[in-house]
């Protein structure tokens, strides 16, 4: 599902929340630097309705972020780095068998020292600690180190400022993995005790809770595509007000998504504030509901309010010529073989249609053991496509694992944003090839 953003910004990545803090349910975004414990950060402006963009690489379950050039199969690069001692059968996430903490109190400001050791048949390229206050909706910090070149199996140290408005409490590390350059990733989180995972943090910083949204009013009820729409949010915070956000969602699922938001750079205090969002020019007519209302603080407590307010108050209605909501349909595919080798070229040829357009075609390559590498083999339109049959060609990397792939998400999406998923359109049979190494 495609996320419109104020405009005709767009990209696909769901409630991405970053800053000193990352989104939740997301690995924060990488750059290719030896990072110790600092997220890249936003820029510091005060966007109404424009969220700041990524970086061009993919997150384990993420769709990769597209650039306006027509992209065959090729999935956004890291730095090259070097493969000669890569084993191509690595399947498994490197494994952290011990970690310890430099302390199990901290204030704001301080500095915590993780040591991990860590083991895996490739390389490593990350390890990652994300740190949860045990209050539902508290904020959340990320401690994570990235290798560039990726690092070899030994003790490896993640430096981890606390910010200065750090609520006091009690965190636990809530996800703890590993990736190696492949992409094999492993969580445990599981492999360690509660008491081995908790620290303390003492602060007179209390505010554990996201800001409160108490009303709002939109400046009208029916739009048509180009008006301006505006939200008047009525806000409070015990700390400050860094993000308000509503998410609109046609009635028909799978229809597109538009994001209406503001960021404030710096934080505002309680008030009412205004969002100004324009819907897009090919915007389809129909019912649209508020589906996501939340706002966040400078410290990264959220919180979600949809259900405060009423299916009526969270309606609005888009009037359109356009009436396509349902994202292009995959009639059919061919590979040109069902067994590769590490390097070579693949090709899909996908029978594709749509009432609008086509501007994405995508297909995910899952290897069958768990947690194994991830391949996208996909293709982007600039400018949109017509019906008919498109060829992603795809190079298999040089690294890839042995065995048995099976395509797990085969999808569509035109330029208004709607998408649909085909996966279940086709046959195991029909989804799996072998990649077959020396």
């Amino acid at each position: 599902m495609k996320r419109r953003e104020h405009i005709i910004l767009s990209g696909m990545i769901i409630g991405t929340i970053s800053g000193c803090l990352d989104g939740y349910n997301e690995e924060p975004q990488e750059e290719d630097a030896d990072d110790e414990g600092e997220e890249p950060q936003e820029e510091d402006v005060d966007d109404e309705g424009e969220e700041p963009q990524e970086e061009d690489v993919d997150d384990e379950g993420e769709e990769p972020q597209e650039e306006d050039v027509d992209d065959e199969g090729e999935e956004p690069q890291e730095e090259d780095v070097d493969d000669e001692d890569q084993d191509s059968s690595d399947t498994e996430g490197p494994t952290i068998h011990d970690f310890t903490l430099s302390g199990r109190t901290f204030e704001p400001g301080d500095t915590m020292e993780i040591e991990a050791e860590v083991t895996d048949d490739t390389d490593i390229e990350r390890v990652y600690f994300r740190f949860e206050h045990e209050d539902d909706g508290g904020a959340v910090f990320d401690a994570y180190r990235d290798f560039s070149p990726p690092a070899d199996d030994g003790t490896h140290t993640i430096s981890y400022q606390w910010p200065e408005d750090t609520p006091g409490g009690t965190y636990e590390a809530t996800w703890i993995f590993a990736r190696d350059s492949i992409g094999n990733t492993k969580s445990q989180k599981d492999s360690f005790s509660i008491d081995e995972r908790t620290i303390e943090i003492e602060s007179e910083t209390s505010d554990t809770e996201g800001p409160t949204i108490h009303g709002f009013t939109l400046s009208g009820r029916t739009f048509e595509p180009g008006d301006t729409m505006e939200i008047e949010a009525e806000v409070t915070d015990d700390t400050d007000i860094e993000r308000v956000y509503f998410r609109f969602e046609h009635e028909d699922d799978g229809g597109a998504v538009f994001d209406a938001y503001r960021d404030f750079s710096p934080p505002a205090d309680d008030g009412t504030h205004t969002i100004s969002y324009q819907w897009p020019e090919d915007t389809p007519g129909g019912t649209y509901e508020a589906t996501w209302i939340f706002a966040r603080d400078s410290i990264g407590n959220t919180k979600s309010q949809k259900d405060s307010f009423s299916i009526d108050e969270r309606t609005i209605e888009i009037e359109s010529e356009t009436s396509d909501t349902e994202g292009p349909t995959i009639h059919d595919f061919t590979l040109s073989e069902r067994m590769f080798e590490p390097g070579e070229s693949m090709e899909i040829n996908v029978e594709v249609t749509d009432e609008t357009d086509i501007e994405r075609l995508y297909f995910r390559f899952e290897h069958e053991d768990g947690g194994g590498a991830v391949f996208d083999a996909y293709r982007d339109f600039s400018p949109p496509a017509d019906d008919g049959t498109h060829t992603i060609s795809y190079q298999w990397p040089e690294d890839t694992p042995g065995g048995t792939y099976e395509a797990t998400w085969i999808f569509a999406r035109d330029s208004i944003g709607n998408t649909k998923s085909q996966k279940d359109s086709f046959s195991d049979d029909e989804r799996t090839i072998e990649i077959e190494t020396q």
